[in-house]
């Protein structure tokens, strides 16, 4: 009651309770929405400092329809709810999703080295001699472990510089295990609303383009370190199938002009061929899918965060419904579904929801970042769409 008046946003009708969260009718004084906030962000710091220590608001457009009304949203309310807005999930989940997703990642890097018969015999004779020191083996595993962690801890980066620089609250990472992949991606919930669309577009743009970026540096360094390692340590390289080069049409066709000359006749090849690569090279390729993975806008994943910051909710719907039908598509139609399988069984139960509300969900993101989105995914599909 001090907050909403004459100043701020005057209440057409008392708060209406609507589960747990409260919602308040009426009209602001104001021009615009960001102008409203700041001003009720100013009156409750001045008059009720302790009452955004557990609760915040939104100022949304009014998703309840009235008897008659033509649009979809009618005006829009402020919506009250709890200071933390993380959906529940179970910490045994996210622990097991994480252990099960780590487990999955350390199986993948011991596969490439699979079909390298030197080091399959080198540890056939270990175990035979019953000799346990295999540091020789961890030291070819560490460089393709940790450039994945280096990958992935800079998507995280980005993320929380964008958290960090709007003072949101968000939740440790949860790792999602996946087939085919060593892992389809992190879970980074908010726990406290953004401030709007464009702080909302910046978190889900920093996080997968830094990956993204981050992950094709490593490509392009592990192929040039294969092209000029010698041929002794070239022995010891892991491997990967030129099926798995063929999983995306950029990924594949940098491979084959570094390594091929360009001419395609490397990606030729039968598709179970193996293909020797220095570590950044796998963890650069590999990662570059996951983090092209995180920019389908479905549910609230960051690829679903930028198109609900442009278009707002209701037009996100729509997006979500058409990647959808295109993710079915992939399902029937190509050979590799063992990704997109996993990818859409993991977020229909994790990710099928919206993103949290945003303070200011009145005014969308500008052109500019639109325009960044667009690239983005433009980028995404060139790395998904198979050779």
């Amino acid at each position: 009651r001090d907050i909403c008046g004459r100043k701020t946003y005057l209440a057409a009708e008392k708060p209406i309770r609507a589960g747990e969260v409260w919602v308040i009718r009426g009209r602001s004084q104001k021009n615009d929405a960001a102008s409203l906030i700041e001003a009720i962000d100013k009156a409750l710091e001045e008059k009720a400092p302790d009452w955004s220590e557990r609760n915040q608001y939104c100022y949304i457009m009014d998703p309840s329809l009235e008897e008659g009304e033509e649009d979809i949203f009618g005006d829009p309310v402020i919506l009250i709810t709890n200071k933390d807005m993380t959906p529940m999930a179970p910490s045994t989940l996210t622990i097991g999703s994480s252990l099960t997703a780590l487990s999955g990642s350390f199986v993948f890097c011991l596969g490439t080295y699979g079909s390298n018969k030197l080091i399959t015999d080198r540890l056939q004779e270990a175990s035979n001699m019953a000799n346990y020191d295999l540091s020789w083996f961890n030291e070819l595993l560490i460089p393709l472990i940790g450039a994945f962690f280096a990958i992935q801890a800079s998507h995280e980066l980005g993320h929380l510089f964008i958290a960090w620089r709007d003072k949101m609250k968000v939740t440790p990472p949860t790792i999602l295990p996946s087939l085919g992949l060593p892992y389809v991606g992190t879970l980074t919930r908010m726990k406290t609303a953004p401030k709007d669309y464009s702080t909302l577009f910046d978190f889900g743009f920093a996080g997968p383009v830094t990956g993204m970026g981050v992950a094709f540096a490593f490509l392009v360094w592990g192929l040039q370190l294969t092209v000029t390692m010698d041929q002794e340590a070239a022995q010891y390289l892991p491997s990967v199938p030129v099926g798995f080069l063929k999983l995306s049409s950029l990924g594949g066709t940098v491979v084959d002009q570094i390594l091929g000359g360009g001419a395609g006749i490397m990606l030729q090849e039968d598709p179970t061929t193996m293909i020797s690569l220095h570590p950044f090279a796998i963890a650069g390729f590999t990662a570059m899918i996951i983090n092209a993975l995180d920019l389908i806008p479905i549910g609230s994943t960051d690829g679903a965060r930028l198109s609900q910051a442009v278009l707002g909710r209701v037009g996100q719907t729509v997006v979500g419904g058409f990647a959808y039908i295109i993710l079915l598509g992939a399902l029937v139609f190509l050979d590799q579904r063992d990704v997109f399988l996993s990818y859409c069984l993991v977020n229909s139960i994790v990710q099928r929801e919206l993103e949290v509300p945003c303070k200011n969900e009145v005014d969308k993101a500008e052109v500019g970042r639109a325009a960044a989105a667009i690239a983005a995914y433009f980028v995404a599909a060139l790395v998904l769409v198979p050779l």
